[in-house]
């Protein structure tokens, strides 16, 4: 596609730019939460196992 001068098209690419570029920053956001949640929840399961819900068993 050739580079517009219109300053319409070009705030709309802008802004579809923009909205895709926070996407991925949610997106890896999201994921370090994530992974961060489990890995805390794995430490807590070793220990505290018998009041973890990762190991039943032991309780």
């Amino acid at each position: 596609m050739s580079k517009s001068s219109n300053p319409a098209a070009r705030l709309f690419h802008a802004v579809v730019a923009f909205d895709w570029y926070m996407y991925a920053v949610l997106l890896v956001l999201s994921a370090i939460m994530i992974t961060v949640g489990m890995i805390f929840g794995l430490m807590l399961a070793a220990d505290m196992p018998a009041m973890s819900p990762y190991f039943p068993m032991n309780a």
